[in-house]
């Protein structure tokens, strides 16, 4: 007689668990750094765009004798001629146009761009007279609330 002999083929349930355990902890991290990743991109692209609002803001000084912005009528010029009308400026969280807005502390929500004459940045804000300094109108800072804390460039920058 012949002994029949079994193989056992496939895989046990242990093995199976700590293949989908490994897996999913695997989804698990790649799921977390999404978020950040696409934080730290938008956080990017405000940045770009405050860099840019800065250039028109130049732009804005030179076609007006070397004056920047220095009022809420002034400011309100600016916005209308170089912010609302540019499509690509838009808080890619929101999809708005942003807000540029007269102060001097630091923006409280997102699509908020601070803006001041005679300023200097100053621990990510806004510092109006910096150090008792008597700074001309062609000094300006502009400060945005970023995901990770608050952006600012000056004329310095």
């Amino acid at each position: 007689m012949s002994k029949i002999i079994h193989k056992n083929e496939g895989f046990t349930i242990i093995e199976v668990v700590l293949v989908l355990a490994i897996a999913g902890l695997i989804f698990l991290v790649v799921f977390l750094s999404i978020g950040a990743l696409q934080r730290s991109q938008r956080d990017s692209q405000r940045k770009s765009d405050l860099g840019r609002m800065m250039s028109y803001l130049t732009t804005y000084a030179a076609n007006h004798s070397g004056v920047y912005p220095g009022s809420d009528t002034t400011l309100a010029a600016y916005n209308a001629s170089f912010i609302t009308n540019n499509n690509e400026l838009k808080d890619p969280t929101t999809g708005n146009h942003y807000t540029v807005i007269w102060g001097d502390s630091l923006p409280d929500d997102l699509g908020e761009v601070y803006y001041n004459v005679k300023s200097r940045c100053s621990n990510g804000g806004i510092d109006v007279n910096p150090s008792g300094k008597n700074l001309g109108l062609n000094n300006v800072a502009i400060a945005i609330k970023l995901e990770s804390g608050t952006y600012c460039i000056d004329t310095s920058s």
